[in-house]
């Protein structure tokens, strides 16, 4: 009896130091975020819903990983799909290099636990009054439909004194933030900058069955009416583009992805501190902007749709 309950202890201590996590899917998977807007000028948030599947590898710095695309519509559309940029998993932490960006960032570590303090997570501190802190909250199992018990990791922000409820991460499906941590919306929520917008995981789905669905802004569809990207002819879609030189001293280009021909596109700049810079609209698919008159520091640039914006910093020097 003894060296059966012996064996029970070093088999439990065993799984316990050894233990795996599951990691995001690398196929037959999709994620439904939802992306709200409201501010000023809307009584109620505007709301859209984009898809992300995995559409196989590419080797990066000699590390593989999974290629991620995005379209709108009522479900995942590959022909009407956009790059979003790609992951891999190792172990329990996850790690995203963005389409634009120049490394890749943490966006899940599944195995840290309350009190432990996110580190390397995607967040640009320069654009903040102060850094802002995440710490691990706690930590609970969810079961999802396909029967399977998953870590759920609740994650505080701290800030000037204020303390509150951020986001939570799911094991082996992402963020509630919708798959990724967007600070963006965060950042406007603390600084005022309107219009302030969230991001949610509306739903997540692998090999066709449905896993998970949010508990307030589900409704029974995985769609949002009134989707900006749901149609190949709908042009009302959240921007992609690229800033350089980044950091800048005297201009710096717009370039806008994904475009063909000339396009107008409006856009508005913000100071660290949330105060409005610059407005204007760009023209053509290379835009260069004359910075040369602002202070040195970091600046915010949206470029707002209907229903979307997208968001993207630089760096005055």
């Amino acid at each position: 009896m003894r060296q059966l309950l012996l064996l029970l202890f070093i088999g439990s201590c065993h799984w316990a130091i050894g233990q795996e996590f599951l990691p995001l899917p690398t196929a037959e998977a999709e994620w439904t975020r939802l992306h709200s807007v409201f501010g000023n000028t809307s009584a109620e948030p505007v709301p859209s819903s984009y898809h992300y599947a995995p559409l196989g590898d590419t080797l990066i710095d000699n590390q593989v990983y999974t290629t991620l695309y995005v379209s709108g519509g009522k479900f995942f559309q590959k022909d009407n799909a956009t790059y979003a940029g790609s992951y891999y998993s190792d172990g329990p932490q996850t790690w995203y290099w963005r389409a634009g960006a120049t490394a890749p960032k943490l966006i899940m570590d599944i195995s840290l636990l309350p009190g432990d303090t996110l580190k390397n997570i995607e967040i640009d501190c320069e654009s903040w009054p102060d850094c802002p802190v995440f710490t691990v909250a706690s930590l609970d199992t969810i079961y999802t439909e396909d029967g399977v018990s998953r870590r759920k990791l609740n994650i505080n922000i701290h800030i000037e004194n204020e303390s509150r409820y951020a986001f939570s991460w799911l094991e082996g499906i992402g963020s509630t933030l919708g798959l990724f941590n967007e600070m963006e919306c965060l950042q406007q929520s603390f600084l005022a900058i309107e219009p302030q917008c969230e991001w949610s995981l509306l739903c997540f789905a692998q090999s066709g069955q449905q896993l998970y669905t949010d508990p307030v802004h589900y409704d029974g569809s995985c769609y949002v009416d009134g989707d900006p990207i749901g149609s190949t002819t709908n042009l009302d879609r959240a921007p992609i583009f690229n800033l350089y030189p980044n950091p800048a001293h005297d201009a710096i280009t717009i370039e806008m992805l994904g475009v063909s021909g000339v396009a107008i596109q409006a856009y508005r700049i913000f100071s660290s501190t949330g105060q409005l810079t610059a407005t204007g609209e760009i023209q053509g698919q290379n835009y260069s902007l004359d910075v040369s008159s602002f202070p040195p520091g970091v600046y915010t640039i949206i470029l707002p749709q209907r229903n979307s914006m997208s968001i993207g910093r630089f760096t005055k020097l």
